[in-house]
């Protein structure tokens, strides 16, 4: 069995962060100063991801919830007892993700903005969520006849239709399985997917219009998974290098795969990419101690930043302390992250939004990608959470 990874929701809901900062470095994002929502500390992130108004996707106890900067938490109403939890949401406010009914089987579930509602439906087989774009498309996994599980791309009904719906899978990249987590606006989706004879997971990307799922490569390693995928269709996610041991984040288009690197240390592994390319995650320093990244952009060249020292100001902003960063929104304005102050006691999901949101929606050029990255100071850190090949409510 191959070493994978897993990223489970629930486990946001319990944040031990233990974080430090360093100096300010200039950079492009919040380099006007940068706003935080702190949501509510029982909110969790369901999956990955900040929409382009500041709304994040995820839940409260057992039941779905949609925290927006600036505004507070709206909660699912409580008018069924089974588990919800919404993992993405679009710009448009629509939330999806799965619903657990009483014999645990997952169905799609989602969320509509203005109706005050939500409509979970069957497709008759076991299905989860992870993505849902502005068209109303969705993607995730759902299990086929034969029992695997295979990523899809389907498009959301009406709320208040709850009829069987008929799901055509992706393929694979000739492996026994895939897993959809990402979809942009085109439709286009990444995931991970396995190889032949199941010899390997490699990220994919799904150009859509019923096209072959592209094999990204790898680092080097035999594993290599995807997370975000931006209206460019460049993708981020994870992969192992050469021998299996080490793991760092990318950005991969059709053409090839970049290593991002690390902020000093041995691992990274990134989350999600705006429109202007940049890659939010996380990264060891040169202690390899684990805190929020944040990689950007800058006509082609990449440079790591931490999160803590963007955010830390000295005057306004104070304490921050930022384990990773969940998502950043396709106008590179938000970025969601978990986070605790040691000045106030706080310690749960943070929305960021940069004062100079015109400073990071330039148009990317990622064809000659050059590495930089910062020396740290260190900081406390975490074992990251081994993520599977599916993710589970």
């Amino acid at each position: 069995m191959l070493n994978q990874f897993r990223l489970t929701a629930w486990t946001f809901a319990a944040l031990s962060l233990l974080f430090g900062a360093s100096s300010l470095r200039a950079q492009s994002w919040g380099q006007y100063g940068v706003t935080v929502y702190r949501a509510p500390t029982d909110f969790y992130m369901g999956f990955l991801g900040v929409n382009n108004s500041g709304q994040v996707a995820g839940g409260v106890g057992s039941h779905a919830a949609v925290f927006t900067a600036g505004e507070g938490l709206v909660r699912r109403p409580d008018a069924e007892s089974q588990t919800t939890l919404v993992n993405s949401i679009n710009n448009n406010g629509l939330a999806a993700g799965s619903i657990v009914r009483s014999n645990g089987l997952k169905d799609p579930f989602y969320m509509e903005p203005d109706l005050g509602g939500a409509s979970p439906f069957s497709i008759n087989r076991p299905t989860y969520v992870m993505g849902i774009n502005d068209a109303r498309q969705m993607t995730g996994t759902v299990q086929t006849a034969a029992g695997s599980e295979m990523a899809f791309v389907w498009s959301v009904p009406p709320i208040g239709v709850n009829t069987s719906q008929t799901v055509v899978g992706l393929g694979t990249l000739g492996g026994t399985g895939s897993w959809g987590t990402a979809i942009n606006e085109a439709g286009a989706t990444t995931g991970y997917s396995y190889t032949d004879a199941n010899a390997g997971l490699h990220a994919f990307l799904y150009p859509g219009n019923s096209a072959p799922l592209q094999d990204l490569g790898t680092l080097g390693g035999t594993t290599s998974q995807a997370w975000g995928i931006n209206n460019s269709n460049y993708v981020t996610g994870d992969s192992y290098l050469a021998g299996d041991a080490v793991y760092h984040a990318f950005v991969a288009s059709s053409g090839g795969m970049t290593d991002l690197g690390t902020l000093g240390g041995a691992d990274s592994y990134g989350h999600q990419v705006s429109d202007a390319g940049s890659v939010v995650g996380a990264a060891m320093n040169s202690s390899d101690i684990w805190q929020a990244a944040l990689w950007e952009n800058n006509s082609g060249t990449y440079t790591a930043y931490s999160l803590g020292d963007i955010v830390n100001d000295g005057s306004v902003n104070v304490g921050w302390r930022f384990r990773e960063a969940l998502g950043i929104s396709a106008n590179g304005e938000y970025v969601v992250a978990s986070g605790s102050n040691t000045e106030t006691g706080y310690s749960g999901i943070v929305v960021l939004r940069a004062n100079d949101a015109a400073a990071v929606t330039a148009t990317p050029e990622p064809a000659s990608l050059t590495l930089m990255a910062t020396g740290l100071v260190g900081v406390a850190g975490f074992s990251r959470r081994r993520r599977k090949k599916s993710a589970t409510l």
